[in-house]
């Protein structure tokens, strides 16, 4: 009896033990050797391929990764390295922080050895109004390459009085901008792209809106600001070309420290980003003599250096700024250039309309 039981269990599983075997297999294999094999060809064909790639493409890639996070979206809002000498140029609510009337142009030319480099001016004024109101305004013009921007702000701020020392201020800019795109004059590898538009010159026009805050006293400053708050979509000629102009954010702050009774020394920090390029920051330390003479450092972390120069006299003031790109950063140009001329207009003394007291406002560089 015992030998029959054996027999028959023998031969159950003879019969069904390769068919539980197999589907055991197949489906332990079809879930694991898959996960498998994806972790393994993930971890080791990607490293193959990026290594073979960074020997060959690594100039290549590093123009072009640069050339878009710059260009395409860094550049819609170009770099201003002297924003402490006019905190008005990068966040609205900074029109009216003091009782004078600042005029301020600037050109800079930036990633200077080629022939598409970005070149920007803008001419700014701003002017506090009784009761704590300031109006402003910017003309602004930008080209790089092909493409080009001409624009007007108009900005009205709002301050609010926190003490007799400090105030916060809100302010808001309505923009329009003229976008431009001209190959005319270009050498371009296919001319027959119809992303190209045949060569014709092609414009789009925009209407946008940029905002800020602003705490500040007669020695330092805090602020945050948005520019492109609005982000149009940009259409030009016969729609090959499209494009979103893209908001970006920006925190600054600024504080001077008094070393003697003539020398000071001013720190400040200026940070950007958007939601497509990572965030950029300069350090900055500037050293015045009387507040007539002044010297300074910026640093951009793994992108470049910059020498500040600054002068005072009578009314007028003479900026320069020189950078020297570094790293990755060199393959668009070695240096840049800004310059900043301002006049400061006396306002009257001794009115009795409601104004900021000179303790309150911000006494800028």
């Amino acid at each position: 009896m015992n030998n029959f039981i054996l027999h028959t269990l023998a031969q159950h599983l003879s019969k069904n033990l390769t068919k539980y075997l197999t589907k055991y297999l197949t489906k332990y294999l079809s879930k694991n050797l898959t996960k498998y094999l994806t972790k393994y060809l993930s971890k080791n064909l990607t490293k193959y391929l990026a290594t073979y790639l960074s020997k060959n493409l690594t100039k290549y890639l590093a123009f072009g990764i640069l050339l878009c996070a710059f260009t395409s979206q860094a550049q819609q809002y170009p770099r201003r390295t002297l924003f402490m000498v006019n905190p008005y140029a990068v966040n609205p609510a900074a029109a009216g922080v003091n009782r004078d009337i600042p005029l301020y142009t600037t050109y800079r030319s930036q990633w200077n050895g080629t022939n598409t480099h970005p070149k920007t001016f803008f001419l700014t004024a701003n002017k506090q109004l009784p009761n704590g109101f300031a109006i402003g305004g910017v003309l602004f013009q930008d080209k790089t390459g092909a493409y080009s921007t001409t624009s007007f702000e108009f900005t009205g701020a709002s301050h609010i009085a926190i003490n007799r020392k400090q105030s916060i201020a809100f302010g808001l800019s309505g923009i329009g901008t003229q976008y431009v795109f001209d190959l005319s004059n270009a050498v371009v590898q296919d001319p027959n792209d119809v992303a190209l538009g045949g060569g014709v010159k092609q414009s789009s026009f925009s209407l946008n809106a940029n905002a800020g805050m602003m705490l500040y006293g007669q020695n330092y400053f805090f602020g945050v600001s948005i520019p492109y708050l609005l982000q149009p979509k940009l259409n030009f000629g016969n729609g090959n070309i499209n494009e979103r102009v893209i908001r970006h954010y920006q925190l600054m702050g600024s504080y001077e420290f008094s070393l003697t009774k003539d020398w000071g020394l001013s720190t400040s920090v200026f940070t950007r980003f958007t939601e497509v390029t990572p965030i950029q920051v300069d350090l900055n330390t500037m050293l015045n003599y009387n507040r007539d003479l002044c010297f300074g450092l910026t640093y951009r972390p793994k992108s470049a250096w910059a020498a500040m120069f600054g002068w005072k006299f009578e009314g007028y003031s003479l900026w320069y700024a020189y950078e020297m790109n570094t790293g990755i950063a060199q393959a668009l140009g070695f240096s840049s250039h800004e310059f900043t001329l301002g006049y400061t207009i006396k306002a009257p003394r001794g009115f009795r309309q409601k104004t900021l007291t000179q303790k309150r406002g911000l006494l800028t560089l």
